[in-house]
């Protein structure tokens, strides 16, 4: 026999399992949904009854108390029994509607409010209804002040796809640098996306959100120390310089190498090197390299960790910088500093990093074929500073040698 809390909590699973299809259903989308539905309530059998007549009369009035609130459905059957007569029993809760649903697993007001927000949101375009409903938690768990924001900001930057302003400028009531969350992000952006598609307007393929809802991104900047004494003089005595790769660009240098290394550490450990420069904590950022031509004067040296990333972002750099050289990522290296190497979360997908030489292709192929044990790693600031720095000044002279 199941009680009213039982169903009750039926009710809550089949509410959170469909309440999006439910959605769909109500914005005309496809719902296969079949309504009513019931819950069979168990009914108890003459023999179950005889033998707690207590249990089975409680039962019935718990499930007849719940007909008279309207809180739930119930049919009841009667049943001719042998020894205790015709009797009528509560014999299925019928749900009729989503709302019915809703009604009984505590969850009206949340139903309620994902109806009147969606219909806020789709505000007569079909083409948003899909990315609405994929929206639920912002229709039925946002508080109502982040939800008014949402909703203005939508409007706004469908309407501006191409303002060119900062966050900060959004004339969006409440919406600010902070408001404008990774998740929330999400959100607009799938929302952008339906709406631009369904008016015809082409959908930006940016992955950043600013670029994407054509808002202006924070200038992005470089790390650049000048290792050359004449250089720090020409800068009056600045040595340590972040600035956007288009200013780094003006500046009256030219050196005849550039350093570029990954591990912060590393690149401030970097002693004096006449007519030299480096970069340093880029990443896969060394990309914004390209806005600064005077690199293609010198050679590039490239130091960073001996693992399937770093040979990734090797790659990128050749591509662009054909001259450029690599220090310590080489097999030999990783296999002298075994006993250092530690194990790769996660490795590059690439098949083959096209722009690899000879020794970086045959790290490549090691690593990913755990030669030397599983997805290994050699991070740079693993090996023995007075080793690197040895192997990086070999690679000067050779530079220099062969310029």
């Amino acid at each position: 026999m199941k009680t009213p809390a039982e169903v009750r909590t039926t009710a809550a699973r089949r509410f959170r399992a469909s309440c999006r299809r439910w959605l769909a259903g109500h914005l005309g989308l496809p719902d296969d949904s079949a309504w009513p539905f019931a819950v069979p309530l168990g009914v108890p059998s003459e023999r179950e009854v005889l033998a707690d007549p207590q249990k089975t009369l409680d039962w019935r009035d718990a499930w007849s108390a719940e007909a008279e609130s309207g809180r739930l459905k119930v049919a009841f059957a009667v049943r001719d029994w042998t020894a205790c007569g015709r009797q009528t029993v509560p014999e299925r809760a019928v749900f009729e509607s989503p709302e019915a649903v809703a009604r009984a697993a505590g969850e009206l007001h949340t139903w309620r409010r994902a109806l009147e927000r969606a219909s806020r949101l789709v505000d007569g375009e079909d083409g948003l209804r899909e990315a609405v409903v994929r929206a639920w938690s912002v229709l039925a768990e946002w508080e109502d002040e982040d939800f008014a924001i949402l909703l203005s900001a939508f409007r706004w930057l469908a309407d501006n796809p191409e303002s060119g302003l900062y966050v900060r400028q959004l004339p969006v009531e409440g919406m600010d640098t902070k408001w404008l969350t990774k998740p929330r992000m999400t959100v607009l952006r799938d929302l952008l996306a339906a709406r631009w598609r369904a008016s015809g307007r082409p959908v930006p393929e940016a992955q950043a959100f600013e670029a994407f809802a054509g808002l202006r991104s924070r200038p992005s900047s470089v790390r650049m120390r000048l290792l050359d004494p004449a250089d720090r003089a020409l800068m009056h005595g600045l040595s340590d310089l972040s600035a956007p790769p288009e200013e780094i660009a003006i500046l009256p240098l030219h050196p005849r190498i550039v350093f570029i290394s990954e591990n912060e550490q590393s690149g401030l450990a970097f002693g004096d090197v006449p007519g030299a420069v480096l970069f340093f904590g880029l990443g896969k950022g060394v990309t914004q390299l390209d806005a600064v031509p005077w690199i293609h004067e010198g050679t590039v040296i490239y130091w960073g960790d001996a693992d399937t990333w770093g040979l990734q972002i090797l790659a990128s750099l050749r591509r662009r910088f054909p001259k450029t050289r690599a220090v310590m990522m080489d097999e030999a290296t990783l296999v002298r500093f075994h006993a250092y190497a530690v194990e790769e979360p996660r490795q590059a997908p690439e098949a083959v990093c096209e722009g690899l030489l000879p020794a970086e292709a045959a790290l490549w192929d090691a690593l990913k074929s755990d030669k030397y044990g599983m997805r290994l790693r050699l991070e740079q600031e693993r090996i023995p500073w007075a080793h690197a720095w040895a192997e990086l000044m070999k690679a000067v002279a050779e530079a220099s040698r062969k310029s």
